[in-house]
């Protein structure tokens, strides 16, 4: 796949010229975004600092993609929630209702779901299930998103569709990984692409 970097944002506004010129600043470069018909469920790989979140908030901006970012429920406070809600960011129970919940709020906005899929910054065993369903149960494209972080560039490698199980998805995710290779900020905490249970760590 040929990759076009954006020379400006997508959208014409103060907000999205305003976050492009400090993100160009900063160095980065963002690869145009996917064409979409539809929402997707965008996997962002690897997860291995709190940057990421930012890099991908200003990617919706600069993108002009509607989305919300799942986060883990730690950031549910009052103080932090209508920050949190301006941004686009749903607080999830890391439990088996996570995906309930997320499945209501994509029913209610239509908006895609940005999904690290390692579930934590932390170096864990490996990748969580619920985005596999998530794109299964509502028949959404999966976008395969990286940083890398040794280049600075912020982009996607690969558009496709849940296989009928979770693992047979995650193999396919890997196998495109090996060959695209993203670099996390600390490429050590980068989890091995595998299925994991959501109670495993």
């Amino acid at each position: 796949m040929k990759r076009i970097y954006l020379t400006k944002p997508i959208k014409d506004n103060l907000v999205s010229n305003l976050t492009f010129k400090i993100i160009t600043k900063l160095g980065w470069k963002y690869q145009e975004p996917p064409k979409l018909e539809e929402s997707c469920v965008y996997v962002a790989y690897p997860h291995t600092s709190n940057w990421d979140t930012i890099l991908g908030l200003c990617a919706g901006i600069i993108w002009n993609h509607k989305i919300f970012v799942l986060v883990k429920e730690d950031y549910d406070r009052p103080i932090l929630r209508e920050i949190m809600n301006f941004f686009n960011m749903l607080p999830i129970q890391r439990s088996s209702g996570a995906l309930s919940d997320t499945q209501n709020y994509y029913k209610k906005t239509k908006a895609s779901i940005v999904v690290a899929v390692e579930g934590t910054r932390k170096l864990s065993k490996g990748w969580k299930k619920g985005f596999h369903w998530l794109a299964k149960e509502n028949n959404l494209p999966i976008i395969l998103g990286h940083y890398n972080y040794k280049e600075k560039i912020f982009g996607w490698d690969a558009i496709m569709f849940a296989c009928e199980s979770p693992e047979q998805t995650i193999q396919k995710c890997k196998e495109v990984y090996l060959e695209t290779n993203p670099v996390g900020k600390y490429p050590e905490l980068a989890s091995p692409i595998k299925g994991i249970s959501f109670r495993d760590k």
